[in-house]
């Protein structure tokens, strides 16, 4: 293991992770909010997230550290940089789509369905509370936001494949647990402005346009960035300078 193997994880695992903000964003937004009452449970929930992220990096690099190669320079290029580009074109068309004005015809539906919704919260508000076993189970661990950030590591979630597939690349359980870290510090940052950032982000439909038009280009930026390195590009320009080098010792050779 060596600094660059450390700074390359640490890279895959903060894009991946920037990367997967708006996903975060939806499927653990709610559940912060719901355990989180203040900064000093969001704190907790994301120690607690931040030690399991790392954990399981770390599992993922030990599980196939035997026979298995670090991540080379280019592949965490091109990983990284498709893995930002995704991102950023799924943010932008969430902006667009939030833009968009709501065409008349659906304002019936949308009355009829907030009326039926009112009736079936009203039922269930009157109807007594009977709590499952699982709904036993979970409620003592609500009440701890430590425990939920380290139970979120569990969580049925692609972006936690991505990071596991990523530090399980980098063949060592340093660096899977660094690369862990990183995707969870991202994502935390993420979570923590959620809340901010989706109430500035649609106060007009102008500054969602205009946020969305430079994610599409950011994309493109590091997609472009990514092409030489799929192409073989990058492999092929270092064979000129073997042929020079061989060129200039003939001369100086025996006649």
């Amino acid at each position: 293991m060596t600094v660059p193997h450390v700074a390359t994880a640490i890279a895959a695992g903060a894009v991946a992770g920037l990367g997967s903000v708006p996903h975060c964003m939806g499927m653990c937004g709610p559940l912060v909010a719901g355990v989180c009452s203040g900064p000093r449970d969001g704190v907790s929930y994301q120690v607690g997230r931040t030690l399991s992220y790392g954990a399981l990096g770390g599992l993922s690099g030990s599980l196939v550290a035997a026979g298995t190669s670090p991540l080379s320079a280019e592949l965490a290029a091109t990983v990284t940089s498709m893995t930002l580009a995704l991102g950023l074109l799924w943010v932008a068309a969430r902006l667009v789509r939030s833009a968009w004005p709501r065409t008349a015809s659906a304002a019936p539906l949308l009355t009829l369905k907030t009326k039926e919704a009112a009736e079936a919260t009203q039922a269930r508000a009157s109807a007594p509370a009977a709590p499952g076993r699982w709904a036993r189970l979970v409620r003592p661990v609500l009440r701890y936001p430590l425990l939920v950030g380290v139970a979120s590591a569990v969580l049925p979630c692609a972006a936690l494949v991505n990071m596991g597939v990523l530090a399980g690349a980098t063949g060592s359980p340093v660096t899977g647990a660094v690369a862990g870290l990183a995707f969870a510090t991202t994502t935390g940052g993420g979570l923590a402005t959620s809340v901010w950032a989706s109430t500035l982000l649609r106060e007009t439909r102008a500054g969602s346009l205009v946020v969305a038009a430079v994610l599409v280009l950011g994309a493109g930026i590091v997609s472009a960035r990514a092409l030489p390195l799929l192409s073989g590009e990058g492999a092929g320009s270092a064979a000129p300078a073997c042929h020079t080098d061989a060129s200039v010792a003939v001369p100086g050779g025996p006649s």
